[in-house]
Formats: C-alpha cells, sequence, structure tokens
C-alpha cells in the first residue's frame, strides 16, 4: 500500500476537497428535490384522503336514510293493507255485483 503525504497547500489536496465539497452539495440537492417530492405526494394522498372520508361520511348519511325510508315504507304497507281489510267488512261483496 502506497502512502501519499498530502500537504494542506498541495493541489492534490485542494481538488479532493473540491471534488468532495462538489458531490455533497449535489447529494444535498438530490435529498432536497425528493423531499420536496414526498411532500407533495403526502399533500395529494391527505387530500385524497379527505375526499374518501367525505364520500363515506356521505354514504353512511344516505344508509340511515334509506333505512328509514324503509321502515316509513313497511309501515305504508301495512296501513293499506288494514284500510283494505277494513273496506271489506264496510262494503259488502254483493254490492261489486251489482255494479257489473
Amino acid at each position: 500500500m502506497i502512502w501519499l503525504h498530502l500537504s494542506v497547500n498541495s493541489e492534490i489536496y485542494k481538488s479532493a476537497i473540491y471534488l468532495i465539497q462538489t458531490a455533497l452539495e449535489d447529494e444535498v440537492e438530490a435529498l432536497r428535490k425528493s423531499v420536496v417530492n414526498l411532500r407533495s405526494k403526502l399533500q395529494m394522498g391527505l387530500e385524497i384522503e379527505k375526499h374518501l372520508k367525505k364520500v363515506v361520511r356521505d354514504l353512511k348519511n344516505k344508509k340511515v336514510v334509506a333505512i328509514a325510508t324503509t321502515g316509513f315504507k313497511n309501515d305504508a304497507k301495512k296501513m293499506v293493507v288494514a284500510l283494505e281489510d277494513m273496506e271489506r267488512v264496510f262494503v259488502p261483496p254483493q254490492h261489486f255485483i251489482c255494479l257489473v
């Protein structure tokens, strides 16, 4: 193994420092771009999550309304059947035979 003795003022030392500094600056710039990219993806993901939460909330509200409406519909059917039964009691079948 060959050891080179580098003095602080030598050109090799200065060029090595310059190369290291340039490489580090490039790496910092790449990391900065990566952070900006990830931040924008995170922001987009948060917006999508917010939208999906709203959609789920709306669907839950529609489901509650549908369940309540189904209950009213079933009650209305029962009332119609009860009214038909009451009409049968008060209107004899002979009444309909005479109309024919």
